[in-house]
Protein backbone atom coordinates (compact mmCIF):
# COMPACT_ATOMS: atom_id res chain seq x y z
CA UNK A 1 0.00 0.00 0.00
CA UNK A 2 1.61 3.40 -1.08
CA UNK A 3 0.96 5.22 2.50
CA UNK A 4 1.54 3.30 5.25
CA UNK A 5 -1.46 3.61 7.61
CA UNK A 6 -3.69 1.57 10.44
CA UNK A 7 -7.45 1.74 11.58
CA UNK A 8 -8.73 2.81 7.74
CA UNK A 9 -11.72 1.95 6.24
CA UNK A 10 -11.59 -1.17 3.63
CA UNK A 11 -14.02 -1.96 0.99
CA UNK A 12 -14.72 -4.09 -1.92
CA UNK A 13 -16.36 -2.38 -4.85
CA UNK A 14 -16.61 -3.27 -8.83
CA UNK A 15 -13.64 -5.74 -8.04
CA UNK A 16 -10.98 -3.26 -6.35
CA UNK A 17 -10.23 -2.73 -2.87
CA UNK A 18 -10.49 1.02 -2.00
CA UNK A 19 -8.34 1.78 1.28
CA UNK A 20 -9.73 5.12 2.92
CA UNK A 21 -8.93 7.12 6.10
CA UNK A 22 -7.13 5.77 8.93
CA UNK A 23 -3.62 6.60 10.92
CA UNK A 24 -0.51 7.61 9.24
CA UNK A 25 2.73 9.33 9.74
CA UNK A 26 5.20 8.48 12.43
CA UNK A 27 5.69 9.96 15.73
CA UNK A 28 8.91 10.89 16.34
CA UNK A 29 8.58 10.20 19.91
CA UNK A 30 7.38 7.05 20.25
CA UNK A 31 7.68 5.95 16.70
CA UNK A 32 3.97 5.05 16.25
CA UNK A 33 1.63 6.18 13.63
CA UNK A 34 -0.33 9.57 15.04
CA UNK A 35 -1.80 11.55 11.73
CA UNK A 36 -5.42 11.22 10.71
CA UNK A 37 -4.89 11.27 6.93
CA UNK A 38 -8.08 11.06 4.12
CA UNK A 39 -6.13 9.35 1.62
CA UNK A 40 -7.84 7.38 -0.57
CA UNK A 41 -5.90 4.35 -2.30
CA UNK A 42 -7.56 1.49 -4.52
CA UNK A 43 -6.33 -1.39 -4.98
CA UNK A 44 -6.60 -3.30 -8.70
CA UNK A 45 -5.96 -6.91 -8.55
CA UNK A 46 -5.82 -7.96 -11.85
CA UNK A 47 -3.12 -5.64 -12.61
CA UNK A 48 -1.41 -5.61 -9.53
CA UNK A 49 -1.51 -2.02 -9.10
CA UNK A 50 -2.52 1.08 -7.04
CA UNK A 51 -4.19 4.47 -7.55
CA UNK A 52 -4.73 7.45 -5.77
CA UNK A 53 -8.29 8.73 -5.69
CA UNK A 54 -10.23 12.30 -4.18
CA UNK A 55 -9.34 11.73 -0.37
CA UNK A 56 -12.10 11.87 2.21
CA UNK A 57 -13.50 15.39 2.89
CA UNK A 58 -13.62 14.91 6.71
CA UNK A 59 -10.13 12.58 7.75
CA UNK A 60 -11.44 10.20 10.17
CA UNK A 61 -10.20 7.19 11.70
CA UNK A 62 -12.28 3.67 12.79
CA UNK A 63 -14.11 3.99 10.43
CA UNK A 64 -17.12 1.36 8.46
CA UNK A 65 -17.34 0.81 5.30
CA UNK A 66 -19.94 -0.38 3.36
CA UNK A 67 -20.61 -0.53 -0.23
CA UNK A 68 -24.24 -0.36 -1.74
CA UNK A 69 -25.30 0.49 -5.22
CA UNK A 70 -21.61 1.47 -6.37
CA UNK A 71 -21.44 3.68 -3.57
CA UNK A 72 -19.25 3.18 -0.65
CA UNK A 73 -20.41 4.13 3.11
CA UNK A 74 -18.25 5.70 5.86
CA UNK A 75 -19.68 5.66 8.88
CA UNK A 76 -18.92 6.35 12.71
CA UNK A 77 -14.98 7.39 13.22
CA UNK A 78 -12.67 8.82 15.90
CA UNK A 79 -14.96 12.06 16.61
CA UNK A 80 -18.59 13.45 15.18
CA UNK A 81 -19.58 9.73 14.70
CA UNK A 82 -22.99 10.70 13.27
CA UNK A 83 -21.31 11.67 10.17
CA UNK A 84 -21.93 9.82 6.84
CA UNK A 85 -19.71 10.32 4.25
CA UNK A 86 -20.25 8.84 1.15
CA UNK A 87 -17.77 7.72 -2.01
CA UNK A 88 -19.07 7.84 -5.52
CA UNK A 89 -17.10 4.81 -6.94
CA UNK A 90 -17.96 5.72 -10.99
CA UNK A 91 -17.46 9.58 -10.29
CA UNK A 92 -14.81 9.70 -7.99
CA UNK A 93 -16.65 12.02 -5.72
CA UNK A 94 -17.61 12.95 -2.30
CA UNK A 95 -20.85 13.89 -0.53
CA UNK A 96 -22.46 13.82 2.71
CA UNK A 97 -25.30 11.38 3.14
CA UNK A 98 -28.00 11.68 6.08
CA UNK A 99 -26.14 11.56 9.67
CA UNK A 100 -26.74 8.51 11.80
CA UNK A 101 -29.27 9.51 14.65
CA UNK A 102 -27.34 8.27 17.38
CA UNK A 103 -23.88 9.25 18.37
CA UNK A 104 -21.71 6.20 18.63
CA UNK A 105 -18.39 4.48 18.24
CA UNK A 106 -17.25 0.85 18.20
CA UNK A 107 -21.40 -0.39 16.21
CA UNK A 108 -21.65 -3.14 14.05
CA UNK A 109 -22.80 -2.77 10.20
CA UNK A 110 -24.71 -4.80 7.76
CA UNK A 111 -26.53 -4.50 4.57
CA UNK A 112 -29.40 -6.45 3.84
CA UNK A 113 -31.56 -5.53 0.54
CA UNK A 114 -29.47 -2.57 -0.03
CA UNK A 115 -29.99 -1.14 3.51
CA UNK A 116 -27.69 -0.29 6.46
CA UNK A 117 -28.75 -1.53 9.76
CA UNK A 118 -26.46 0.03 12.40
CA UNK A 119 -26.38 -1.94 15.49
CA UNK A 120 -24.90 -1.47 19.50
CA UNK A 121 -22.36 -0.58 20.33
CA UNK A 122 -21.23 2.60 22.80
CA UNK A 123 -22.04 5.86 23.71
CA UNK A 124 -18.98 7.78 24.45
CA UNK A 125 -19.44 11.15 26.79
CA UNK A 126 -16.05 13.28 27.34
CA UNK A 127 -15.51 15.52 30.10
CA UNK A 128 -14.49 18.72 30.30
CA UNK A 129 -10.85 17.74 30.35
CA UNK A 130 -9.55 15.32 27.80
CA UNK A 131 -6.97 12.90 27.87
CA UNK A 132 -7.15 9.28 28.11
CA UNK A 133 -9.34 7.08 30.06
CA UNK A 134 -11.45 10.71 30.86
CA UNK A 135 -14.45 9.87 29.43
CA UNK A 136 -17.54 7.59 29.92
CA UNK A 137 -18.63 4.61 27.69
CA UNK A 138 -22.20 3.43 27.78
CA UNK A 139 -22.97 0.28 25.68
CA UNK A 140 -26.07 0.70 23.67
CA UNK A 141 -28.49 -1.96 21.70
CA UNK A 142 -29.98 0.94 19.42
CA UNK A 143 -30.47 -0.51 15.96
CA UNK A 144 -31.17 2.22 13.15
CA UNK A 145 -31.75 1.42 9.93
CA UNK A 146 -30.55 3.34 6.67
CA UNK A 147 -31.57 4.15 3.23
CA UNK A 148 -29.22 4.54 0.92
CA UNK A 149 -29.13 7.15 -1.73
CA UNK A 150 -30.97 6.48 -5.04
CA UNK A 151 -32.36 2.85 -3.47
CA UNK A 152 -34.11 0.85 -5.92
CA UNK A 153 -32.04 1.05 -8.53
CA UNK A 154 -30.01 -1.14 -10.56
CA UNK A 155 -26.26 -1.81 -9.06
CA UNK A 156 -23.55 -0.45 -11.70
CA UNK A 157 -21.44 -3.68 -10.11
CA UNK A 158 -23.73 -5.99 -10.96
CA UNK A 159 -22.43 -7.98 -13.64
CA UNK A 160 -25.25 -11.17 -13.56
CA UNK A 161 -25.69 -13.47 -16.48
CA UNK A 162 -26.86 -12.44 -20.13
CA UNK A 163 -30.62 -12.81 -20.96
CA UNK A 164 -30.91 -16.52 -22.87
CA UNK A 165 -32.87 -16.63 -26.02
CA UNK A 166 -34.25 -19.59 -27.64
CA UNK A 167 -36.38 -19.00 -30.99
CA UNK A 168 -39.12 -21.35 -31.95
CA UNK A 169 -39.52 -19.77 -35.24
CA UNK A 170 -38.70 -19.45 -38.04
CA UNK A 171 -36.30 -22.81 -38.51
CA UNK A 172 -33.38 -23.05 -40.66
CA UNK A 173 -35.34 -24.59 -43.60
CA UNK A 174 -37.32 -23.26 -46.72
CA UNK A 175 -40.84 -21.31 -46.53
CA UNK A 176 -43.28 -21.08 -49.44
CA UNK A 177 -44.94 -17.57 -48.05
CA UNK A 178 -43.34 -14.20 -47.09
CA UNK A 179 -45.00 -14.03 -43.99
CA UNK A 180 -43.76 -15.88 -41.01
CA UNK A 181 -44.08 -15.99 -37.50
CA UNK A 182 -41.13 -14.79 -35.41
CA UNK A 183 -41.81 -16.63 -32.04
CA UNK A 184 -39.28 -16.99 -29.29
CA UNK A 185 -38.61 -16.99 -25.42
CA UNK A 186 -36.39 -15.08 -22.95
CA UNK A 187 -35.28 -16.99 -19.21
CA UNK A 188 -35.52 -13.54 -17.77
CA UNK A 189 -37.37 -9.78 -17.43
CA UNK A 190 -35.77 -7.44 -19.97
CA UNK A 191 -35.46 -3.55 -20.37
CA UNK A 192 -35.50 -4.18 -24.79
CA UNK A 193 -35.79 -6.32 -27.04
CA UNK A 194 -34.84 -6.24 -31.04
CA UNK A 195 -34.47 -8.84 -34.14
CA UNK A 196 -31.60 -7.98 -36.48
CA UNK A 197 -32.78 -9.17 -40.10
CA UNK A 198 -30.29 -9.40 -42.82
CA UNK A 199 -28.51 -6.30 -41.36
CA UNK A 200 -31.60 -4.41 -40.13
CA UNK A 201 -32.79 -4.16 -36.18
CA UNK A 202 -36.07 -3.57 -35.54
CA UNK A 203 -37.22 -3.00 -31.66
CA UNK A 204 -40.42 -5.32 -30.48
CA UNK A 205 -41.94 -5.88 -27.45
CA UNK A 206 -42.74 -9.64 -28.09
CA UNK A 207 -43.33 -12.15 -30.48
CA UNK A 208 -44.59 -10.80 -33.77
CA UNK A 209 -44.77 -11.75 -37.81
CA UNK A 210 -41.93 -11.39 -40.49
CA UNK A 211 -44.24 -9.85 -43.10
CA UNK A 212 -43.21 -9.01 -46.89
CA UNK A 213 -40.33 -11.23 -46.90
CA UNK A 214 -38.33 -11.25 -50.20
CA UNK A 215 -37.52 -14.64 -51.97
CA UNK A 216 -34.30 -15.62 -51.30
CA UNK A 217 -31.85 -16.25 -47.93
CA UNK A 218 -32.55 -14.24 -44.72
CA UNK A 219 -30.18 -14.27 -41.72
CA UNK A 220 -32.18 -13.49 -38.03
CA UNK A 221 -30.97 -13.29 -34.62
CA UNK A 222 -33.36 -11.75 -31.62
CA UNK A 223 -31.54 -9.79 -29.08
CA UNK A 224 -32.67 -8.63 -25.09
CA UNK A 225 -31.02 -6.75 -22.77
CA UNK A 226 -31.83 -7.54 -18.89
CA UNK A 227 -32.31 -4.61 -16.64
CA UNK A 228 -28.69 -5.19 -15.08
CA UNK A 229 -27.66 -4.09 -18.75
CA UNK A 230 -26.63 -7.63 -19.71
CA UNK A 231 -27.30 -8.27 -23.99
CA UNK A 232 -28.21 -11.46 -24.72
CA UNK A 233 -28.06 -12.89 -28.64
CA UNK A 234 -29.81 -16.14 -29.92
CA UNK A 235 -28.06 -18.63 -32.54
CA UNK A 236 -28.06 -17.27 -35.88
CA UNK A 237 -31.31 -18.92 -37.51
CA UNK A 238 -30.80 -19.19 -41.47
CA UNK A 239 -33.78 -19.58 -43.45
CA UNK A 240 -34.79 -19.09 -47.42
CA UNK A 241 -38.50 -17.85 -48.74
CA UNK A 242 -39.32 -19.13 -51.66
CA UNK A 243 -42.01 -19.34 -54.69
CA UNK A 244 -44.15 -22.42 -54.48
CA UNK A 245 -42.16 -25.02 -57.37
CA UNK A 246 -44.97 -25.69 -60.16
CA UNK A 247 -45.42 -29.83 -60.78
CA UNK A 248 -42.63 -30.74 -62.94
CA UNK A 249 -43.18 -32.82 -66.92
CA UNK A 250 -42.02 -35.99 -64.93
CA UNK A 251 -44.32 -35.39 -62.59
CA UNK A 252 -47.53 -34.98 -64.83
CA UNK A 253 -46.32 -38.12 -66.77
CA UNK A 254 -46.51 -39.96 -63.82
CA UNK A 255 -49.58 -38.80 -62.94
CA UNK A 256 -51.36 -39.22 -66.06
CA UNK A 257 -50.12 -42.67 -66.56
CA UNK A 258 -51.27 -43.66 -62.95
CA UNK A 259 -54.99 -42.28 -63.97
CA UNK A 260 -54.38 -44.21 -67.44
CA UNK A 261 -53.64 -47.61 -65.97
CA UNK A 262 -56.56 -47.00 -63.42
CA UNK A 263 -59.34 -46.34 -66.22
CA UNK A 264 -57.79 -49.21 -68.19
CA UNK A 265 -57.66 -51.94 -65.10
CA UNK A 266 -61.18 -50.56 -64.39
CA UNK A 267 -62.50 -51.47 -67.73
CA UNK A 268 -60.87 -55.10 -67.96
CA UNK A 269 -63.09 -55.27 -64.58
CA UNK A 270 -65.99 -54.13 -65.91
CA UNK A 271 -65.60 -56.30 -69.17
CA UNK A 272 -65.02 -59.98 -67.41
CA UNK A 273 -67.71 -58.89 -64.91
CA UNK A 274 -70.37 -57.98 -67.30
CA UNK A 275 -68.85 -61.73 -69.44
CA UNK A 276 -69.30 -63.59 -66.22
CA UNK A 277 -72.66 -62.46 -65.99
CA UNK A 278 -73.57 -63.32 -69.77
CA UNK A 279 -71.97 -67.28 -68.92
CA UNK A 280 -74.20 -67.54 -65.86
CA UNK A 281 -77.59 -66.58 -67.86
CA UNK A 282 -76.20 -68.64 -70.77
CA UNK A 283 -75.94 -71.68 -68.20
CA UNK A 284 -79.52 -71.14 -66.54
CA UNK A 285 -81.20 -70.98 -70.04
CA UNK A 286 -79.54 -74.56 -70.47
Amino acid sequence: MPTPRAFLAVAVCQNKIYCIGGLSGFSTISGELEQITGVNEVYDPVTDTWTTKSPIPIPKTKLQANVVNGKIYLLGGNANATLNQVYDTESDSWTLGAGKPTDRIDFGVAVVNDKLYVIGDIVRRYPITFGWGLYDDTPTAVNEQYTPIGYGTPDPSYNGAAPEITVTSPENKTYYTTDIALNFTVDEPVSLMQYKLDGETFEISGNTTLTGLSYGLHNLTVHATSAADNTGSSEIITFTVAEKPEPSPTTLVAVASAVSASVVGLGFLFYFKRSRTKNNRADKVS
